[in-house]
């Protein structure tokens, strides 16, 4: 059975950008985040098993942060959190503004506004989606983008949008910037409480990155 992890995929750079070396100290007591599907994998932090509670332990994270912030106008996926004696917390960059948005997990326009309002919250969406279908179904996906393994490429990368395939898929968006087929804000969410029974409280938390139609 495939097990898989967001930070293994090198294709996808926006996503495995290496720690500031400004905390290159303070990171080498941290562990990366690795979200998998094989719960027995010794070095899981997100699995089948947990990633309800893995998820809870995100959101709560992420709203004390906005709280102390005052802002949610910071970069929130798999590759910015760590975890530190068994607890997830947020590299500094990210939170003192030194960190670039990531591409993966930051809003576009046709995210809505939203999703542009609060840039933490979506971001959230996309990682909460991320590490569901990874652990749960162990597929391959970072934030609200498709990934697949491509022969030619001999790895793995986004799904291109196709017209004629996808264009009737309300759930699908072209990616702006990159061309590759994308989850809308109201398409992750819809998933995450129809299939995977995400609690009521991280839904009501996650929907105020999604706008209303």
């Amino acid at each position: 059975m495939r097990s898989y992890t967001s930070a293994d995929t090198d294709a996808f750079t926006a996503e495995v950008t290496a720690p500031n070396t400004a905390v290159s100290e303070q990171s080498k007591r941290w562990q990366s985040v690795k979200v998998c599907h094989n719960a027995e994998d010794p070095m899981a932090t997100v699995h089948e098993h947990n990633v309800h509670k893995r998820t809870d332990e995100l959101v709560h994270l992420v709203r004390r942060a906005v709280d102390e912030l005052g802002s949610a106008a910071w970069p929130v996926c798999t590759r910015n959190v760590f975890v530190h004696k068994n607890a997830l917390k947020f590299r500094p960059a990210v939170l003192d503004n030194s960190e670039l948005p990531s591409s993966a997990s930051w809003p576009l326009l046709l995210d809505g506004d939203s999703a542009m309002r609060y840039p933490a919250i979506y971001g959230l969406l996309c990682t909460v989606f991320e590490w569901f279908r990874v652990a749960v179904d162990g597929q391959w996906a970072v934030g609200p983008y498709d990934m697949r393994y491509w022969d030619f490429m001999h790895g793995v990368a986004p799904v291109p949008y196709v017209i004629a395939r996808d264009k009737n898929a309300p759930h699908y968006a072209m990616c702006t910037r990159t061309g590759f087929r994308r989850w809308t804000a109201a398409g992750m969410l819809h998933l995450l409480r129809a299939r995977y029974s995400v609690s009521a409280n991280t839904l009501a938390y996650l929907e105020l990155a999604v706008s209303s139609t």
